[in-house]
């Protein structure tokens, strides 16, 4: 009689199966927006947008006078940045 394998051993045995199903998928649409003939992607958009808020933010902070207290801001801003876009992006294209 065998033992039986483990959750993660089965994993291991399946998921190379399953692997080139990736290959074969795409998008049902290409998410990009036409700007002056030139196609941009959809995530540079909201990219962008995330960065402007990270300014206003930073901006909202010294107008608050708490900016002295976020720290370290050079992880704080580029996550407001990021999550704003990321938020953008579930909101708009998804």
């Amino acid at each position: 009689m065998t033992p039986q394998k483990t959750i993660l051993q089965r994993t291991w045995t399946v998921a190379p199966a399953l692997l080139p199903l990736t290959a074969i998928t795409g998008c049902l649409r290409v998410p990009s927006f036409n700007i002056a003939g030139s196609f941009f992607p959809d995530w540079i958009l909201c990219f962008v947008v995330g960065i402007f808020v990270a300014i206003l933010a930073h901006g909202l902070f010294v107008h608050l006078k708490i900016e002295r207290e976020i720290r370290p801001p050079v992880l704080i801003y580029p996550c407001i940045a990021l999550s704003s876009a990321v938020t953008l992006w579930l909101l708009l294209f998804s």
